[in-house]
């Protein structure tokens, strides 16, 4: 694996829709794979995108 497919992104600010309801908060993507917070550190985040005003629902797939 290159280290040009090892990323870590910052989903910010938006609205993550999970089973027990809709939360504002951060989701951290690593490694292709959803992750907690403190598993990552500020200086590792190679993307930040800004969720603010959208949902966000992690492990939705879009079949169109």
């Amino acid at each position: 694996m290159s280290d040009k497919s090892v990323r870590s992104i910052q989903i910010k600010g938006g609205q993550v829709v999970r089973g027990e309801g809709v939360f504002e908060e951060d989701l951290f993507i690593r490694h292709g794979k959803i992750c907690e917070a403190q598993d990552i550190s500020s200086n590792q985040i190679d993307e930040v995108v800004d969720a603010s005003g959208l949902l966000v629902f992690p492990g939705a797939i879009d079949t169109h």
